[in-house]
């Protein structure tokens, strides 16, 4: 008896273990961590349903690759998402990562180094110089005092929820493009152009001319104590093509160090990089680039540094 104790036993465990590793399926080859079987999405439980007709095109140059809709975003798990920005203050998002949508579509890519943005008709359109969709969502609403959703304006596109820029969230968006057709700028970048970028003593990217010339440029009004330019100029969070930690300070330096400009600040918000300001006669004046706007609002001449070759972030700690 004992013996065939141990035998039913030992048959049991077989069978146990044959079960976890899926013995006797006959629904295909293909396994749920199979990278070239279909995308596995486990099942969701959304306090919130998504609004009835989204329609969001994802391109990839002039080629649309899917439509992101309502029933796809319902089957992605929510998140809340934290955003302060300069003109709204905290808002707590309903929202899904724009990357694990386009998984859950199978929506695939080929590789990128930008991403547009832009609402119905195209009537807002930004641009971001980005290597993947980190810390992008699709929100559609924000949470009232009162617990409910505000949904104006969905769906809404964060394109950085670490961003202070109000401009960064996009309401009513309708189509995600990347690799972009070139842009077409009116100024040309001075050659030679090299802006480091540190995060602590780590360097993570150098800025050149080649990249400026893939972003779309800005006029830029600066009213400081040295008088009132419209500069030529680049939205730093939209030039950097690196990741960087969360940071609390940034130092901004020309060459040799000869001039250092230390800020408390968590992101680039209002920061550009400047390729000249506007002459009366609508020419470009060229001295001192490329200068470092940091901060667009401030109305002292000396957040405007000459001849800027360094750019560098303090981690938090």
């Amino acid at each position: 008896m004992r013996k065939m104790n141990k035998i039913a036993g030992v048959l049991l465990a077989v069978l146990l273990l044959c079960f976890a590793a899926g013995c006797g399926d006959d629904n295909g080859s293909k396994k749920p961590n199979d990278p070239n079987g279909p995308p596995v999405i486990p099942p969701v439980d959304n306090l919130y349903p998504a609004p009835a007709g989204v329609s969001i095109d994802v391109y990839d140059g002039t080629a649309k690759k899917c439509t992101i809709t309502t029933a796809d975003l319902d089957k992605v798990q929510q998140e809340l998402v934290l955003v302060v920005t300069n003109s709204s203050g905290a808002r707590d998002y309903v929202a899904y990562p724009v990357a694990d949508v386009l998984r859950s579509l199978n929506c695939t890519l080929s590789s990128f180094n930008q991403i547009e943005y832009a609402d119905t008709n195209d009537a807002y359109v930004n641009q971001y110089k980005r290597s993947s969709f980190a810390r992008a969502y699709i929100a559609i609403g924000y949470l009232r005092d009162d617990g409910d959703l505000n949904t104006g304006g969905v769906p809404r596109l964060i394109a950085d929820n670490i961003t202070e820029r109000g401009s960064d969230i996009i309401q009513n968006v309708a189509r995600i493009t990347v690799n972009l057709i070139p842009v077409e700028n009116e100024y040309d970048v001075q050659t030679g152009i090299s802006i480091r970028v540190y995060e602590g003593a780590t360097l993570k990217t150098t800025i050149t001319t080649d990249d400026l010339n893939k972003i779309q440029q800005e006029l830029v009004t600066v009213v400081n104590n040295s008088g009132s330019r419209i500069y030529v100029a680049y939205a730093i969070e939209d030039v950097l093509d690196c990741e960087l930690s969360n940071f609390t300070m940034i130092e901004y330096a020309d060459k040799d160090d000869a001039y250092v400009n230390q800020y408390e600040k968590t992101s680039f918000a209002d920061a550009y990089i400047a390729i000249g300001y506007l002459r009366d006669d609508g020419n470009l004046n060229t001295s001192g680039v490329p200068r470092l706007i940091a901060d667009s609002k401030s109305d002292q001449g000396a957040d405007v540094i000459q001849g800027v070759v360094r750019i560098t972030v303090t981690p938090a700690e």
